[in-house]
């Protein structure tokens, strides 16, 4: 499948640290051709944050804090 120039940018617009967080691992592009990233692992992300309520598609792994049993089921 071959990617637009704007496909790309909009990715790299998408990067963790262009949304405001600091990923434990990965979250920058890998300097090749199209739109690769490595596995990701972002912590402490807002409720509010693309990462928590969009959908990712590349190997990312949000992980939120939460109070008790029940808020992390709701």
């Amino acid at each position: 499948m071959s990617q637009t120039t704007e496909d790309v940018g909009i990715y790299r617009q998408s990067t963790p640290s262009a949304l405001g967080l600091d990923p434990e691992t990965g979250g920058e592009p890998l300097d090749r051709d199209g739109a690769f990233s490595p596995p990701t692992v972002l912590t402490d992300v807002p409720d509010d944050s693309p990462a928590a309520r969009g959908e990712l598609f590349s190997p990312v792994a949000a992980v939120f804090r939460v109070d008790d049993e029940s808020e992390a089921i709701a």
